[in-house]
This record gives C-alpha cells, structure tokens and sequence, in this order.
C-alpha cells in the first residue's frame, strides 16, 4: 500500500513529534515532547505558514492527547514526566467525539 499524495505539512527543527489528532476543521494538533507544547497545523497551508499556533502546557513532556467533553472541546494531553494529565480547550471539536455523536457535528 502506498500513500495517495504524500506531502510535507510541517518540519520542526528542535524537539520531537508524538501523538496527534485531527479537529473538525482538519487541522492537526500534535504533541511536542521537551518543548512542552501543542502545535496546532493547519494542513491545506504551506509549510512555512501551517503552524497556527503552540498551545504552552504545565507539563514539558506532553506524549499523546485526544479531545473529549460534552461539547467535544477539552484536550486532554498526557505527561510522562509527572505522570498527569492536562487539559486545555480548543476552540472546535475534535473529530473523535463528532464520530460518537453524530447529531453533535
């Protein structure tokens, strides 16, 4: 199997990548483990444009995250060191919960 379209969104120079998941506008949210934040991509941008912004965390080890809440709004995001969870909102759904609860999207 081989990927349709394969194309660069983002290239970060400094700290890792990790969990991801996708909001109902399709933009990406993805853990940034050591830099403590979770970048928000806009894909159908270019990339030097598609970060929208990096949502600054308590935690510096951020490894996965999803959305959830009745209104499919809160993040929640994993930290290894501590070994907690966070949570911030974001302002739309996350696709997760809309795929649960299809009168909600």
């Amino acid at each position: 199997m081989k990927l349709a379209a394969p194309r660069l969104v983002k290239k970060f120079d400094a700290f890792e990548l990790d969990g991801l998941r996708t909001d109902l506008d399709g933009r990406n949210f993805v853990a940034r483990p050591l830099s403590g934040t979770i970048a928000i991509l806009a894909p159908d941008k270019t990339p030097d444009t598609a970060l929208v912004r990096e949502v600054p965390l308590r935690g510096k080890v951020p490894t996965n995250l999803t959305f959830g809440g009745p209104d499919g709004r809160s993040v929640f995001v994993t930290q290894k060191d501590g070994k907690f969870i966070e949570t911030f909102r974001a302002d739309r759904p996350g696709r997760e919960p809309c795929l649960q609860a299809s009168n909600r999207c």
